[in-house]
């Protein structure tokens, strides 16, 4: 919807993906086998009441606008609720389904991303650059659509994995995005040898040498000289958890205040001189940014435990790729999720709000899950 209509954020998208699955769960649409109700409204209200409270100590801090962050709850809780409907509707269908699924979705963000390249996609209200429908930005396709890439990936033959790393490390290549060529290198990492890594490298180094990669020495160029847009959005980023974090001596600004009150940050200054405007202040540029500034260090601990399940489905992943460890589709999806999330929470996102972020947090629900049902599969033989 952002792109046809430039006010529209990601959070209507999702917003509608969570209704629509409480409305198959209600009517009884869909058939869910692990939805326990009571347990998981007592979670969400948890994170709500502790978010209302953080914004309260954040009141007598700083300067705060409490009714953004409460008018946002609403959409947090439902996306909290819906998420176990999503992770049986998704993790618990069929096999078959799923794994094809991924394929088709694989070879759709393929087609987007030709179509962008050849300027053949419908008119968009959208004021960013190299707009790949659906998608308003090709970082936003990325971040989107790096669990399919890592997922077809994986779960292809050796020679499938090269075709479908090359085939997006091309579109990389015409399209100029350092988040695309991050989730084509995440990829690799999880699905292929080393030699095999070294071996696509060399030959992507080789190939450079006929491909203008000027974007990408812009892209690298931290400094606040620089005239790359996507540049200055990171360092702003970071400089606001700066800000942020001395301002309020650690605690945050409180939920969904970052870009509402008053900023002084080198990068944001540079920002509006390239632009006549600010850009990202809201959403952070990636959800690091977002988290540490309004919810202060209290957030390290939910990413620590994100980055540590991330490096271990990684681990997992490469098992499952070369043949060590057999997987159903469903466990694979889950992985790939929660790897695939580190782009958006260092690199490049889009707020607390996307639609990947639901995936993410249905994917932490049905590996708890599984876990939960082998233990009970190891009772029941211990105990027979």
């Amino acid at each position: 919807m952002q792109y046809l209509v430039e006010s529209f954020s990601f959070v209507v998208g999702t917003a509608l993906s969570c209704i629509l699955a409480l409305v198959f769960f209600v009517f009884g649409l869909v058939k869910f086998r692990s939805y326990n109700r009571s347990d998981e409204m007592l979670y969400s209200l948890g994170i709500a009441f502790f978010l209302c409270a953080h914004l309260a100590v954040a009141y007598f801090i700083s300067p705060v606008l409490p009714s953004k962050g409460l008018s946002s709850l609403p959409i947090l809780l439902l996306m909290l609720i819906a998420t176990p409907i999503i992770r049986d509707a998704i993790f618990l269908g069929s096999e078959g389904l799923l794994d094809t699924g991924m394929k088709i979705l694989g070879a759709l963000l393929l087609v987007s991303c030709l179509f962008s390249i050849l300027g053949l996609q419908p008119p968009t209200q959208s004021t960013g650059a190299k707009p790949c429908f659906p998608f308003t930005e090709p970082s936003f396709l990325a971040f989107c659509g790096v669990p399919v890439i890592i997922y077809v990936c994986v779960r292809s033959s050796v020679v499938g994995r090269v075709i479908w790393l090359a085939l997006f490390l091309i579109c990389t290549a015409l399209l100029a995005n350092l988040t695309m060529l991050a989730a084509c290198l995440i990829a690799a990492v999880a699905s292929l040898r080393l030699p095999m890594i070294f071996v696509m490298a060399g030959v992507s180094f080789l190939a450079s040498r006929y491909v203008d990669i000027t974007y990408y020495q812009e892209r690298l160029d931290l400094s606040l000289s620089s005239n790359n847009l996507s540049t200055l959005v990171y360092v702003q980023g970071w400089q606001l958890i700066v800000e942020s974090l001395r301002n309020t001596w650690g605690w945050g600004l409180g939920f969904q205040q970052l870009g509402l009150i008053y900023t002084n940050v080198p990068a944001s200054y540079q920002i509006v001189l390239l632009l006549g405007r600010d850009s990202n202040l809201q959403d952070g540029g990636f959800v690091l940014a977002k988290g540490l500034s309004e919810i202060g260090v209290l957030v390290l601990p939910v990413v620590g435990y994100i980055s540590y399940s991330a490096g271990r489905a990684l681990l997992r992943l490469r098992a499952i790729a070369f043949g060590k460890v057999n997987a159903a589709s469903a466990h694979v999806l889950a992985s790939v999720s929660v790897l695939g999330y580190i782009i958006e929470l260092y690199a490049r996102g889009a707020g607390y709000f996307s639609g990947t972020t639901v995936l993410m947090l249905a994917s932490f629900a049905y590996l708890r899950f599984e876990r939960r049902q082998k233990k009970q599969t190891s009772l029941v033989l211990a105990e027979g």
